[in-house]
Order: structure tokens, then sequence, then C-alpha cells
């Protein structure tokens, strides 16, 4: 009878751990161009089937494949808008679109772009990062892997410490 209960509770632990790596995936930031939403070490938790259903809306932040690697972004461009960002500010069809998170602006410039079908405009917070190659990008819906629906900091950030976040996902 206890080899039986005992079968059962791994087949129900199986289940549910296949379940949620088919659901979910759980990532770490790495880095700094999500600053200040995110820090590096954190952890994120990721929706693979966000997007199956309902369509990326702008200011979801998404993990997306760019370039061979995992990076963590916001999106600021759906497909058919005109995106441009001067100075660190995003215009989308030459309007500043309301931000209801905190940005660190900085004096990026990036031209004037028109998406096409299915592209998805993805960008830092962190718009002081100048140096960052995978800082902004665009990508196609198949290479979003997901929408971050929970965000876990497991450290203090320190009072002299700037916020940060960029990156990818295990």
């Amino acid at each position: 009878m206890r080899t039986r209960r005992f079968w059962i509770l791994i087949l129900v632990v199986t289940t549910g751990v296949a379940t949620f790596a088919h659901y979910y995936r759980v990532g770490v930031v790495v880095g700094n161009s999500m600053q200040p939403t995110y820090e590096s070490g954190d952890l994120v938790l990721v929706e693979r089937l966000a997007y199956r259903i309902l369509p990326p809306a702008e200011s979801d932040v998404v993990l997306a494949r760019v370039g061979g690697q995992h990076v963590l972004k916001r999106i600021v461009g759906l497909p058919g808008q005109a995106v441009e960002v001067r100075s660190g500010v995003v215009h989308v069809d030459g309007a500043v679109p309301s931000c209801s998170y905190p940005v660190l602006q900085g004096d990026i410039d990036i031209d004037t772009g028109v998406l096409a079908t299915d592209r998805y405009a993805i960008l830092g917070d962190n718009r002081a990062e100048t140096q960052l190659r995978t800082l902004h990008s665009v990508v196609s819906r198949a290479d979003l892997v997901g929408k971050v629906v929970m965000h876990l900091r497991l450290r203090r950030r320190s009072q002299n410490q700037a916020p940060a976040d960029s990156a990818s996902a295990p």
C-alpha cells in the first residue's frame, strides 16, 4: 500500500513539474539595461503561453530571443507603429506615450522606423546604458519567449546603488 502511495505521489509531483515547465520559465536578471525596474540577480517568472491568445501590449516586460541569447526588455512599439528614440525618450507615431514605469533617461538616439507586421520594438528601461549592444531590438512575435508575470528581488538595494536589470534567463 505504501509503495502505491509513493508512486502516486511521484506521478503527481512529476506531472506538476512538467506542467509548470510547459507554462512558465524562471529567469535570472543579468546586467543593467532594465534599471531601475529590475536588478542584476533578481528572479523573474515568465509566462510562456501569454501571447498565444492575446497579442503583446506596449509596456509589457518580455523575455525575447535576440542574436542567440535571451534578453529581458520592455515592448515600446507594436506592428505598424513608427518608433523613434530621441535623447532617451521614446516617440511612437510622433507622440510620447504615457509611461507608468520608471526609466533612467540618457541620450540614446534611434532613428524613426515603422514596424512591419509581426514586429515589436523592445528597449531597456535604462536609456543611459549606451554601450550595450542588446539595449534595443526589433523582434518577431515568435522571438517573444513570454511575458514577465512575477519578479522577486533576492538582495537588498544599497543606498548608493542604482537599480539594475537587463538580460536573460537560464
